[in-house]
């Protein structure tokens, strides 16, 4: 019983740190899109 709590809040963790990566991943892609643009306008 006390594994399978254990592998629940795992399984938790592991969503939350891919969450964590899609965001990280989102404003890298937003922070390249604003400096292309910038580029772009100069």
């Amino acid at each position: 019983m006390k594994g399978m709590v254990g592998k629940i809040k795992l399984g938790a963790d592991l969503r939350r740190l891919g969450a964590t990566e899609d965001l990280i991943k989102r404003l890298i892609n937003n922070l390249n899109a604003t400096i292309t643009r910038n580029f772009l306008t100069f």
